[in-house]
C-alpha cells in the first residue's frame, strides 16, 4: 500500500507527485488513459492568464508564484532528464480595443509587470503583424510560454527515475469507497480495488465522475472544450505571442505556430470541427497574413476543467480525513501549476504553506458561473 494515491496523471497530478515524492513518501499515480495526454497536453503553454485583469485574486496569487519559478523548474527538469521543456520568454503582444487597453495597461502598471506601449504599425515590420483599426498594442516582454508536451514528457521521465513513485496508465477510477470518515480504497473500472493511506484527486474535468460516494461538498467542475491548430512555419517568423479577442498565436522554437483557442460547452466531446478550424485559421491569417501561405499540420481539441470563477480546489475534503483535491483550474492549469502542487504538498506534509490555503478550500465561497 502506498502512502498516496494520485488519481489523474496530467501536469497537476505529476507535479503534485513530484513535490510529495521529494519527501520520500511512496506515491502511486493512476490515469484513465495515457498520463499527461489530456488538457495538459492540448493547451498552448502560456505562463499567464490571458486576461489577468479579470481574474480572481486567488488565481493571480498562484500564477505569480508559479511564473517566478518556471525558469528554474524547467532547467532542473532538463538537467535531470535530458528533455528540454523549452521555456521561452518571448513576450506577449496584446491587441486591445476600447476601454480594454487602458484597464489592462493600468493593471499591469499597478502590479509591477513590465509593459511597452507600442504603436500598431511598429509591432513587427518584417512580418507585418496586423493590428486591426480601433485596436491599440500593448507589449509585455517578460511573459513566457513552455512547450507543454515536452514538459509532460520531462515530468514523466523524472518520476520514472524516482524509486518511490509508480505510474499506472489505462487505469480509470470508477468510485471511491468510504467507511465512516475515511476512503478505504478506490475501485477501478475493471473492478480492481486499490488502497493507499491518502487519496488525491487531480483528474481535471473528469474529477467529479468517480465521487458519487463522497458526501458534499465536492468540486463543481464542468468540461469546457478548446480547439487549436498548428502551422508549420519557419523559425523566427513570429517573434512573440499575440493576443486579440480571446484568441492567440504562440511561436515554438522549431517555428511551429499555434493558434487557439475556442471555448465550447460540448460535454466531453473532443472531436475537432471544421467550423473551429476555419475560425482559428482566419484569426491567424488576419493577425499574421503570411500564414495564408503556411500549411496547417495539426488540429486538435482538449477538455478544460471549468470551475466557478476559475478558482481551483486545492486541499482536503472537510469531512473525509484522507481525501484531497487539486483540480478545477479551467484555463490556467499550467500557468498556476507549480504553486498549486506546492500548496497541496505543504498541506499534506504539514509544512508552512507557500501561500494562504483558505481561498481554494472545497467549501470556500466562489463567484457564480465559470
Amino acid at each position: 500500500m502506498s502512502d498516496f494515491l494520485v488519481i489523474g496523471g496530467g501536469a497537476l497530478g505529476l507535479l503534485t507527485t513530484r513535490e510529495i515524492a521529494s519527501s520520500d513518501a511512496t506515491v502511486e499515480v493512476i490515469d484513465a488513459g495515457v498520463a499527461g495526454r489530456e488538457a495538459s497536453w492540448a493547451g498552448g503553454g502560456i505562463i499567464s492568464p490571458l486576461r489577468p485583469w479579470e481574474e480572481a485574486a486567488a488565481v493571480l496569487r498562484l500564477w505569480r508564484w508559479s511564473e517566478a519559478r518556471f525558469p528554474t523548474a524547467a532547467g532542473q527538469l532538463h538537467d535531470e532528464t535530458g528533455i528540454d521543456p523549452q521555456w521561452s520568454r518571448c513576450g506577449l503582444l496584446y491587441h486591445l480595443a476600447g476601454q480594454d487597453f487602458g484597464i489592462a495597461a493600468q493593471w499591469y502598471e499597478n502590479n509591477d509587470v513590465k509593459i511597452e506601449k507600442t504603436a500598431p504599425e511598429s509591432n513587427a515590420p518584417a512580418e507585418s503583424i496586423s493590428c486591426p483599426p480601433g485596436y491599440s498594442a500593448l507589449f509585455l516582454p517578460d511573459i513566457a510560454h513552455i512547450r507543454n508536451p515536452r514538459l509532460l514528457r520531462a515530468l514523466r521521465r523524472s518520476l520514472d527515475l524516482s524509486r518511490n513513485v509508480s505510474i499506472r496508465e489505462n487505469a480509470a477510477a470508477r468510485t471511491l469507497h468510504v467507511e465512516n470518515d475515511l476512503v478505504t480504497h478506490g475501485v477501478l473500472e475493471n473492478g480492481e480495488h486499490i488502497q493507499a493511506q491518502r487519496f488525491i484527486v487531480t483528474a481535471g474535468a473528469w474529477s467529479p465522475q468517480f465521487l458519487d460516494a463522497i458526501p458534499p461538498p465536492i468540486p463543481t467542475i464542468e468540461p469546457v472544450k478548446g480547439q487549436m491548430v498548428a502551422f508549420a512555419a519557419r523559425p523566427g517568423l513570429l517573434p512573440h505571442m499575440v493576443y486579440r479577442d480571446g484568441r492567440y498565436l504562440i511561436p515554438r522554437m522549431d517555428g511551429t505556430i499555434l493558434a487557439g483557442s475556442t471555448v465550447e460547452h460540448a460535454g466531453f466531446d473532443k472531436h475537432p470541427t471544421p467550423e473551429a478550424l476555419d475560425v482559428l485559421r482566419n484569426f491567424a491569417i488576419e493577425t499574421l497574413p503570411v500564414l495564408r501561405h503556411v500549411a496547417v499540420t495539426h488540429h486538435w481539441a482538449g477538455i478544460r476543467p471549468g470551475s466557478p470563477g476559475g478558482i481551483p480546489y486545492i486541499g482536503p475534503h472537510p469531512a473525509i480525513r484522507n481525501l484531497y483535491f487539486n483540480c478545477g483550474h479551467f484555463r490556467n492549469g499550467l500557468a498556476t501549476s507549480l504553486a498549486s502542487a506546492r500548496l497541496l504538498a505543504d498541506i499534506l506534509l504539514q509544512r508552512t504553506p507557500a501561500m494562504p490555503a483558505e481561498p481554494y478550500a472545497l467549501d470556500a465561497p466562489r463567484p457564480t458561473g465559470p
